[in-house]
C-alpha cells in the first residue's frame, strides 16, 4: 500500500483540549517529525479548565486573560508554529460578566499576535454569555455585539482566491508505483516562510526553481547530497515550481508556496 503524505498545502494538528499540547500531542508531533510528516499549525481548544472554574464562577476577567496569554506563549514556545484556536471562552461555568470581560481583553490581544492565524469564540452551551437575547437570533447581547463589531484583520483579504491544486504534481520520468515507493523526494515545510528543505533517498544532483511567471530564479548544480536547504527569504510570497534531479537521472517537480 502506498501512503501519500505532505501533499496538502497546509497540515493542521489534531485540534485538542488545552492540556494536550504538553502531553500526547507533543508525542504525536515528535513522531510525525521523525517520519518527515509535516505539521504546519497547532490547533487548540481553551476553556481555562485548569483553574477549577466550577469553584470560581465570578472569576476576574483579568485573571482568566492572564492565564490565556501564558498558555498561548507556552504552546508557541514549545512548537514554534502558528496556532489556530478553534474553540475558546472563559468557561461555561463562569458568569456572563466574566466571559464578556474576558472577551474584551482577549480578542484585541489576539489581533496583535502574528502566530495566531485563526481564532473562534465558542458560545457556551450553559446559557451564559450567549450571543443573542432570544431563540430567533434577532437581537445581539453585549457579547454578541462586541464579537460582531470587532475589527479583525483577515488572513485572506481577497473576496475570492484561486490556487493550484495541491495534487497537481508532475513526475517527469513517469515513475511507477514500485519506483515511487523506492525513490521518494520530500520538500518541507510547504508552505514556507523562507527556508525550505529538499530531501531524497538518493543524492540530489541539481535543482531549479521557477516563479509564477515561469522565470528561472535559482539554478543550483552539483548538490551531491541527499538533503539541501533553499533560502527564499528575499523572494515574493507566491507559488514556485521546484524541479529536482538526482544522480541516477530521476526527476521530480512540486509546487512550493512561500507565505
Amino acid at each position: 500500500m502506498l501512503f501519500f503524505y505532505n501533499l496538502l498545502p497546509l497540515l493542521v494538528s489534531p485540534n485538542c483540549r488545552e492540556e494536550a499540547p504538553f502531553g500526547w500531542l507533543k508525542e504525536f508531533h515528535d513522531k510525525a517529525t521523525a517520519q518527515d510528516i509535516r505539521i504546519d499549525v497547532i490547533g487548540v481548544h481553551w476553556y481555562d479548565w485548569g483553574s477549577k472554574p466550577k469553584n470560581s464562577p465570578n472569576e476576574s476577567p483579568q485573571n482568566v486573560f492572564n492565564r490565556f496569554k501564558n498558555y498561548l506563549k507556552r504552546v508557541h514556545d514549545l512548537y514554534g508554529l502558528p496556532i489556530w484556536i478553534t474553540e475558546f471562552n472563559a468557561n461555561p461555568n463562569r458568569s456572563a460578566a466574566t466571559n464578556y470581560g474576558f472577551m474584551q481583553l482577549a480578542l484585541p490581544y489576539l489581533e496583535t499576535l502574528d502566530y495566531i492565524e485563526r481564532y473562534c469564540w465558542f458560545q457556551p452551551s450553559s446559557g451564559v454569555a450567549d450571543c443573542y437575547t432570544d431563540s430567533r437570533r434577532t437581537t445581539l447581547t453585549d457579547v454578541g455585539d462586541f464579537y460582531n463589531n470587532l475589527v479583525s484583520t483577515p488572513a485572506i483579504p481577497e473576496v475570492s482566491v484561486t490556487a493550484d491544486s495541491n495534487l497537481d504534481i508532475y513526475y517527469a520520468n513517469s515513475l511507477g508505483t514500485a519506483d515511487y515507493a523506492k525513490q521518494r523526494f520530500l520538500i518541507f515545510p510547504n508552505p514556507s516562510t523562507g527556508s525550505v528543505m529538499i530531501r531524497s533517498s538518493t543524492p540530489i544532483s541539481a535543482y531549479k526553481i521557477f516563479n509564477s511567471q515561469e522565470q528561472l530564479i535559482k539554478n543550483v548544480m552539483n548538490v551531491n547530497s541527499t538533503e539541501s536547504e533553499i533560502l527564499m527569504n528575499n523572494h515574493p510570497k507566491e507559488v514556485y515550481l521546484i524541479l529536482i534531479k538526482d544522480t541516477q537521472g530521476n526527476t521530480f517537480s512540486e509546487k512550493m508556496m512561500l507565505r
